[in-house]
């Protein structure tokens, strides 16, 4: 037998040897210790012979034995070796083609049970002797394998090949070997929301053939991805199977073993695109919401902002929790799974584009009492400012178009308020906040939308710089003009300026905080937070309204 320890491609065959095969005696049969498998293709073409290189530079060292340098291409009979390979671990760059040492397949439907199948592939790397065939290892079928032309003429590659043989219609149960890889559905009631963003709008599957079949979570998953429920089916379980496999076999799964995802590398936003214009363009909004003890009001919450006629898959949702004592947290991720889990065959009612809660303390805790007393709301609103640029910093993308302030315990208000504030086409508007009492009485509630009127321009020249002006204490009075005491007989569209604000419902032009308007922690022309908002606003030249004729209500929690 001549033998040789150098790797070397076997000859192309001459056309007269593949017209006029003969059999060689196994005395003139050459055997070389090269790689377990030669790709049946043509090694004429530059593509195919780099592929070969590489499965030849990932062997280890078997024997091959050719029946004849000469003879057809691909016949080959396979030995083991007991070389040992010292080959250090490559770090693969891309999925390695179905000829490299390390490649895989999956035979889904093996026996007729996709349970019972074994991943054909051999080990790499591998420090011990072995057999290449063993009763209990998986199992090399060069044919199956090697011969690439009959995937290609059917699925183009085998993970396709792979994909076409997955049986949706199999019970988990009969699909998996270990019933720990059968998907449990109950993470779609343990988590809050899985958030998929993809190209394009979402595709309308509810007509489609198995949709029954996928759970409610999953609806929303398939959609955005445009996948028929019978291609996410497929996917879900062959994805499943390959990282079954490898577990098997004690290899990590990656996911170019799978099939690699691109990943969006845009860096580019054109901001001159993002724009606050009136209601029909259907902008995203933002709602911001800071939260502290609210437990008790975010039922109703929800239920108002799940309720209006601005598509909820234009709005997103941020909360900042601060310095809470009861169960805020749990409870408002209680209420965004409930929400958005949702399928939109429960009705009109979708998901919201987003949900965040962020979390921030100040260490700042007064008692009920405390809380509006006059000499403590300078620090309180102070504290109030902060939490609010927090939030916004935090939760504002360059996709948004318009921002809405709304208190957690405002208890009603119109389902077109969205609509209904972004037609005044102003840089800051409020509408009129109301207090809802028990005995079914209204007062006024929100006193911090106000005019300035000549009195109050007077009192504010003798006043030191750092004096905060407050609205609705009898320890100092202000004479100023407040919207709860204007006419609201006027109509929903009638607006009037004003110079101070609240932020019980607030909707603001998301340029506007873009271009430095915060809500200032220090005092500004006398005022923080709110007021000091609507004051830095209206220096930088933006319009700042109010609704007087336009009725919120908030509830009498104080």
């Amino acid at each position: 037998m001549l033998t040789s320890s150098t790797p070397i491609s076997p000859p192309v065959t001459p056309k007269s040897v593949l017209r006029e095969h003969v059999d060689i005696p196994e005395d003139a049969m050459l055997q070389l210790p090269v790689t377990a498998y030669v790709p049946s293709i043509d090694l004429r073409r530059k593509s195919n012979a780099r592929r070969y290189s590489r499965a030849m530079a990932t062997a280890d060292k078997d024997a091959i034995t050719f029946s004849n340098p000469f003879a057809l291409e691909g016949q080959v009979e396979v030995t083991a070796s007991a070389t040992k390979s010292h080959r250090s671990k490559s770090i693969p760059r891309r999925s390695p083609s179905p000829s490299t040492r390390g490649s895989f397949t999956m035979d889904f439907v093996g026996l007729g049970n996709v349970g019972t199948s074994e991943l054909s592939r051999k080990r790499r790397n591998s420090n011990r002797t072995e057999p290449m065939v063993t009763p209990n290892q998986p199992t090399f079928n060069t044919t199956s394998i090697l011969n690439t032309e009959r995937h290609v003429k059917k699925s183009k590659t085998d993970a396709a090949a792979a994909y076409d043989r997955v049986d949706i219609n199999m019970s988990d149960k009969d699909a998996f070997q270990n019933p720990q890889w059968i998907p449990d559905m109950n993470v779609f009631h343990t988590l809050p929301a899985v958030r998929v963003v993809w190209k394009g709008s979402p595709l309308d599957i509810s007509q489609l053939p198995y949709y029954d079949t996928l759970h409610p979570g999953e609806v929303n998953i398939a959609s955005t991805l445009r996948l028929t429920p019978e291609q996410y089916l497929k996917c879900k379980r062959s994805l499943i199977l390959a990282a079954e496999q490898f577990d098997k076999l004690d290899i990590s799964f990656r996911k170019s073993d799978a099939q690699k995802c691109k990943s969006d590398h845009k860096v580019f936003t054109d901001l001159n695109l993002i724009t606050s214009s009136p209601y029909e363009r259907k902008e995203k909004l933002l709602v911001l919401t800071p939260l502290k003890d609210a437990e008790p009001y975010l039922e109703r919450y929800f239920e108002l902002l799940d309720g209006t006629t601005y598509p909820n898959e234009l709005i997103s949702l941020a909360f900042l929790v601060s310095d809470s004592s009861d169960n805020t947290i749990a409870a408002l991720e209680s209420h965004i799974h409930r929400i958005q889990s949702r399928s939109t065959w429960y009705g009109k009612s979708s998901s919201f584009a987003s949900v965040r809660i962020f979390k921030k303390d100040f260490e700042f805790n007064l008692s009920g009492e405390e809380r509006h007393k006059y000499e403590m709301q300078p620090l309180r609103r102070s504290i109030m400012a902060r939490s609010r640029n927090w939030l916004l910093t935090a939760a504002l993308t360059p996709d948004i178009a318009w921002v809405a302030w709304v208190d957690v315990d405002v208890v009603h208000y119109p389902a077109t308020i969205f609509g209904d504030l972004m037609r005044a086409d102003v840089d800051v508007v409020v509408p009129n906040c109301l207090l809802k009492r028990e005995d079914n009485e209204f007062w006024a509630y929100d006193k911090n939308n106000w005019q300035e009127t000549d009195a109050s321009r007077r009192i504010q020249e003798d006043l030191n710089a750092d004096f905060v002006l407050l609205e609705g204490y009898y320890e100092f009075p202000t004479y100023r003009y407040l919207m709860v005491d204007m006419p609201t007989e006027v109509g929903l569209d009638y607006k009037v300026p004003l110079d101070g604000v609240g932020a019980t419902f607030t909707l603001v032009k998301a340029h506007v905080h873009r271009e430095g308007a915060m809500f200032p922690p220090f005092t500004f022309q006398h005022q923080v937070e709110t007021e000091g908002f609507a004051k830095i606003a209206k220096a930088m030249g933006f319009s700042v309204y109010g609704l007087p004729g336009y009725l919120i209500y908030h509830v009498q929690n104080h």
